[in-house]
């Protein structure tokens, strides 16, 4: 939840002008794209998670889908919404995540050369990067965060 906050955070608010970088570890780049992955894991037949990623939209489903607020899910495709970054961004990103699909973080970062830095780690799964290689972590961060 946190990249995608973050990436919605920078899209929205009016302090956004002074963040100069961003790092992203295991990020949600596209909301719709870990909803389908997970309903693939879980067997979940299309139409269903389609109607549901669907529902979360509507004002009068937000209590049978659990959200607050209506949520317009293409909002959260990033992959989409490439050209609409303004800030240098690293993507740090297990090749092996299980939870959230690494697809959209390479296509935004082949997308987006300009802001987007794509840093592949190997069996990490989801979230494990610096538990994997923290020296590598710290180096590509700092790296980044300096160059």
């Amino acid at each position: 939840m946190g990249a995608a906050s973050i990436l919605q955070a920078l899209d929205r608010s009016w302090l956004s002008d002074r963040v100069t970088a961003v790092g992203l570890d295991a990020p949600v780049i596209d909301w719709a794209d870990v909803l389908r992955h997970h309903g693939r894991l879980n067997k979940i037949p299309g139409p269903v998670e389609s109607l549901s990623r669907s529902l979360i939209g509507r004002r009068w489903a937000r209590r049978l889908v659990g959200v607050h607020e209506p949520l317009d899910v293409a909002l959260t495709n990033w992959e989409n919404r490439a050209d609409e970054l303004k800030h240098r961004t690293l993507l740090i990103h297990s090749l092996d995540d299980e939870f959230v699909p690494v697809g959209p973080s390479v296509s935004l970062a082949a997308k987006r050369p300009d802001l987007v830095r794509f840093e592949p780690w190997r069996e990490a799964r989801h979230t494990k990067e610096w538990n994997v290689d923290p020296e590598r972590w710290d180096a590509v961060v700092r790296d980044f965060l300096t160059g």
